[in-house]
């Protein structure tokens, strides 16, 4: 997930990359600032084990620096954490650690979502076959993202 987001730093950085990338795929990949990195930002455990990209996750000013995706992207979020009285998202589907909503790049953009659990999404073989049919010029179904940069805010199918 933490991949996601630094791909779009280092997309950010190299403009006008030849050949760029066709697509990208963001896997659990928290776009806005996860509620849970500011609950738990000052306990030493995740100070310790999420040292300085844990304490950017609950950074404000490090959601707000991120640069535009300027490629076409797809989200994939999981849905199987819990949800409801005792689940610190509530009614909101999430994997346990990230909230769809946390997932989105923009407000209009809807995620693949997928029944897993974040620490694992990526052994999940459902999660395996939605990235490479993404990344893969022959999927059967056409794929719906959004371009961003360059002046293009459309839909484009690939």
């Amino acid at each position: 997930s933490l991949g996601g987001l630094v791909l779009r730093i280092a997309l950010g950085t190299q403009p006008g990359l030849n050949p760029a990338p066709r697509m990208l795929v963001l896997v659990g990949t928290p776009n806005r600032m996860p509620r849970r990195a500011t609950r738990v930002r000052r306990l030493w455990p995740y100070r310790v084990l999420g040292g300085e990209a844990g304490q950017l996750l609950a950074d404000p000013a490090f959601f707000t620096g991120l640069p535009a995706v300027s490629v076409p992207y797809c989200t994939i979020a999981g849905t199987a954490g819990r949800r409801g009285r005792w689940s610190r998202f509530g009614e909101e589907l999430n994997d346990g650690t990230v909230s769809v909503g946390e997932t989105r790049v923009s407000a209009g953009d809807s995620p693949m979502l997928l029944r897993v659990r974040h620490t694992f999404m990526l052994m999940n073989r459902e999660v395996r076959t939605a990235v490479v049919e993404r990344l893969n010029d022959d999927a059967v179904e056409p794929v719906t993202v959004r371009a961003l940069g360059s002046g293009s805010r459309g839909r484009r199918e690939l």
